[in-house]
């Protein structure tokens, strides 16, 4: 399919007036959760005009915020309403059920890069790969900067992908932490680059090093880039660097301050040059499970049975059994302030 009828596509979707009620959101699947919030695969109904089709609802525990980080949460999903561009993923409705947000997106059939890339590319993405997957985050950082928004948690797990009959698409998610630093029409735009937030937010190993090292600075476009450049060592190498090490000033007084800007990154020939996402989705993630069929492995592992995906890696030429390791995700220690793997070990034949 053209990239013209994708997008077409994609316009259409958002025009759709979502139904802001549960009764129209029907089996529910949980996909994903953390803390605060899980993560719903569902078919939305409408029937005033016949409309049904599948999205993702993130469904947000209100109590587990306090008032200041509902003012946050609230400024949030009212930017995300507003996000119309192909590599960002917007809000389509959200609303409340008692202490709940239900907050409607677009449904990624192919979950998280970090989701792929720990379970089917544990050392790392093909360059070719890498190279499309961060052209189209770069596109989408550049339209959120051009806003004068700020991710402020820029890492695979936060990049989705999708591939459909309708077409392919990486959307980079709006993590729930971004912020504003200025008004887009304002005449001061042309300095706003200077400008400075004192909000920390983020996760470690992806935040620069400037703002670990004087939280009082905070946040600006460069430490996006900074992340952004973090998740690319973590796309070709299956993690983030320094993963085994804690934040520290010895590491950080190594590192440059000079950083391009989205818009100058995307004039390198690597991304210029490199291919489109057909080239992504034919060949390097062609026949992987979709985001719920992965969301049930661990859980089943949990339990005590097993979902079995095959992989030409993880058997010997003699076909005997093979114990391989794999990465499942990342957790904080919050006493060593540092993020650790959360391996599962597997048995194949």
């Amino acid at each position: 399919m053209s990239a013209s009828s994708s997008s077409s596509r994609a316009d259409e979707l958002v025009q759709i007036q979502y139904p802001t009620g549960t009764d129209a959101y029907v089996n529910l699947e949980q996909i994903g959760g953390g803390a605060r919030a899980t993560v719903h695969k569902a078919t939305c109904v409408n029937n005033d005009i016949g409309f049904s089709g599948l999205v993702a609802i993130k469904i947000i525990d209100l109590e587990q915020y306090t008032a200041e980080d509902l003012d946050g949460l609230r400024r949030e999903t009212a930017a995300m309403s507003l996000h119309s561009h192909p590599n960002v993923l917007g809000s389509l409705c959200s609303f409340t059920v008692d202490h709940h947000l239900w907050l409607v997106m677009p449904y990624m059939a192919a979950g998280s890069l970090q989701s792929i890339v720990s379970s089917f590319f544990p050392h790392g993405l093909p360059e070719p790969c890498i190279a499309i997957v961060l052209k189209e985050t770069l596109k989408g950082l550049s339209y959120l900067h051009g806003l004068g928004h700020l991710h402020t948690d820029i890492k695979a797990g936060n990049i989705l992908v999708n591939h459909t009959d309708n077409g392919s698409s990486i959307k980079l998610e709006d993590s729930g932490m971004s912020v504003m630093i200025y008004d887009s029409s304002s005449i001061e735009k042309s300095s706003s680059s200077k400008m400075r937030l004192n909000d920390v937010a983020g996760t470690p190993y992806w935040i620069a090093p400037e703002v670990i090292q004087d939280s009082n600075k905070g946040y600006s476009f460069k430490s996006d880039i900074w992340s952004f450049g973090v998740t690319a060592l973590e796309l070709a190498r299956g993690g983030p660097p320094f993963s085994y090490l804690p934040p520290s000033k010895s590491l950080m007084l190594k590192m440059k301050k000079r950083r391009p800007s989205a818009d100058h990154l995307l004039e390198y020939s690597f991304f210029k040059n490199c291919e489109g996402l057909d080239l992504l989705f034919n060949e390097f993630f062609r026949g992987l499970p979709n985001v719920e069929e992965r969301f049930k492995e661990p859980k089943a592992l949990n339990d005590g049975t097993s979902i079995q995906i095959t992989s030409g890696t993880d058997t010997d030429s003699a076909g005997s059994s093979v114990q391989t390791t794999r990465i499942n995700g990342w957790k904080f220690n919050e006493s060593k302030f540092e993020l650790e793997p959360e391996f599962h070990a597997e048995s194949k034949r």
